[in-house]
């Protein structure tokens, strides 16, 4: 077999295994131009594999997120690392996917940099989640300053204690992501009330 067949060969098992994977894959040359993707992506992003050569990918990226993935898309080339980054892709149909992508130099023998290759993983659902959460928190913030009403949670392993904003305020003090430890918490307690914590702690 030549070397010619067996690039060739190695090729079609690539792209083989690509199309068989559960993830986004994609492959640039050396100046970022796409030059593969599989269909797990193009599903993912909404395009045809000859729609996104070249930089034909852009188009679909949201137009927020656009110029920040086209200036970050080649910084794994300084430091020869993996770069982590997210995205959101626009479809044609006007939905938004969330996407999770790493991309990675791609070395000859010789140790010559040729390109990149990258992987994309929808994390639209996480993202949803997410959101959903931090518009709970919000409502809880709005509801404890509204009510003049602070809460605390103890980690009995690490020994931190959470409070709210709100329980922050009503201490007079400026609201920080971390309470006082539980001692000095106990401390800020009136001692006729310290027990109370206590036994709230111990169950």
């Amino acid at each position: 077999m030549t070397t010619t067949e067996s690039l060739r060969e190695s090729d079609a098992r690539f792209r083989s295994l690509c199309e068989a994977a559960p993830i986004g894959v994609f492959l640039t040359d050396l100046q970022g131009q796409c030059i593969f993707t599989n269909q797990y992506l193009q599903s993912l992003g909404g395009f045809s594999n000859a729609e996104a050569l070249g930089e034909g990918f852009a188009r679909f990226i949201h137009p927020e997120d656009r110029k920040r993935i086209m200036t970050e898309r080649l910084k794994p080339s300084a430091a020869a690392g993996v770069l982590h980054y997210q995205l959101r892709f626009l479809r044609p149909d006007q939905t938004v996917c969330w996407a999770s992508a790493r991309t990675a130099p791609v070395f000859t023998s010789d140790r010559q940099c040729i390109g990149y290759v990258g992987t994309v993983e929808d994390v639209t659902q996480q993202k949803l989640i997410e959101g959903k959460l931090q518009a709970r928190e919000r409502q809880l913030a709005e509801a404890q300053q509204l009510a003049k009403l602070g809460s605390w949670q103890f980690d009995g392993i690490t020994g931190q204690v959470y409070w709210s904003d709100e329980l922050w305020r009503i201490f007079g003090l400026t609201p920080q992501e971390f309470g006082p430890s539980h001692q000095e918490f106990l401390a800020m307690v009136h001692p006729e009330d310290r027990h109370l914590i206590k036994r709230v702690v111990c169950h």
